[in-house]
């Protein structure tokens, strides 16, 4: 978030998905509580770090001049398909959104920074 990459290019997510990290601590303790058991895939969406570069310049105006820009080419590579309806569906989860868990985030570093005198 201090600018040092805003020149660089947006890296590749060989793995392009996301979890907001409130989702997983909730898993856990309803995986936990789940009367069958079971492994659970905790994930949401294939999600490019284009998007996140998008997001966190439109919605964290205070960051956006650090944020690489996106070129041409800069779109989700093929992947392997995740299938996470399991949990959603044994579970209930519901997942916070790319652009919550962003914007939070990025907004709580930037709290972060001024507050111990950083950027």
């Amino acid at each position: 978030m201090d600018g040092s990459l805003a020149s660089s290019p947006i890296p590749v997510a060989h793995l392009p998905a996301f979890v907001d990290v409130q989702d997983v601590s909730l898993t856990h303790r309803l995986a936990y509580e789940h009367a069958d058991g079971g492994r659970f895939l905790v994930a949401t969406g294939k999600f490019p770090y284009r998007q996140v570069c998008e997001i966190l310049s439109e919605k964290v105006p205070e960051v956006a001049d650090s944020m690489p820009k996106p070129q041409p080419g800069d779109e989700v590579p093929e992947s392997y398909p995740l299938d996470y309806s399991k949990v959603k569906r044994e579970l209930g989860i519901r997942f916070t959104s790319a652009e919550e868990c962003f914007r939070n985030m990025a907004r709580r570093f930037v709290q972060l920074e001024k507050q111990l005198g950083g950027a």
